[in-house]
């Protein structure tokens, strides 16, 4: 039998299958990175640690297989919110819709921004099976793996992989810092979008 290579090695070739399937993801509605000024890299790691609790992704070249499990179980997660999945609470249903009505009056004023929604939806519904695939792979892959990473890894995953009903409250998630990062951010978008 042969000799697994070695972990950071691993998590590096799935990081990079994980990173060819994220190219073919539709972008529509992100700009073109180069555009993106500086601050905007800079703040994109406080609402990641909103949307991943715990994973320090400054440190991303030196992560475990558990850190690779708690990403990609989160990523998983996250795909299932996008698709209505994952159960909510009422208070984030309330949330969800509220944010949902604030923007209407965006997408009813910007045809184009109207079309590249439509753009996104039908070009994720494309995406998604190429996502299973590779999270099926990769759990196939770990279970594959030495004992401690294998168990480090699925238990990481399992983990991340459960949102509870109310754990996306916003008041629960969004301290001020991250509150501001978000604004700024999507301020951002808008002001790209204006122009067009």
């Amino acid at each position: 039998m042969a000799r697994p290579v070695r972990e950071k090695i691993w998590v590096r070739q799935i990081l990079e299958k994980y990173g060819a399937i994220e190219k073919r993801q539709p972008k529509t509605f992100d700009l073109i990175v180069a555009e993106w000024p500086q601050w905007v890299f800079n703040l994109w790691p406080t609402l990641f640690g909103v949307s991943h609790p715990g994973l320090n992704f400054r440190r991303v070249k030196k992560w475990t297989a558990k850190d690779l499990g708690q990403f990609l179980g989160r990523q998983s997660a996250l795909e299932g919110l996008l698709w209505d999945e994952v159960p909510l609470s009422p208070r984030v249903e309330h949330e969800k819709q509220k944010w949902l009505d604030s923007q209407a009056d965006k997408f009813r004023s910007s045809p184009n921004l109207a079309i590249a929604l439509t753009e996104d939806i039908i070009g994720l519904q494309k995406w998604r099976p190429i996502f299973k695939k590779f999270i099926d792979e990769t759990l196939a892959s770990a279970r594959n793996r030495p004992y401690p990473e294998s168990s480090a890894f699925l238990e990481a995953f399992g983990k991340a992989n459960v949102i509870k009903p109310d754990d996306l409250a916003t008041e629960k998630r969004m301290g001020v810092g991250e509150r501001i990062a978000y604004v700024m951010i999507m301020f951002r978008k808008y002001v790209f979008y204006a122009r067009v």
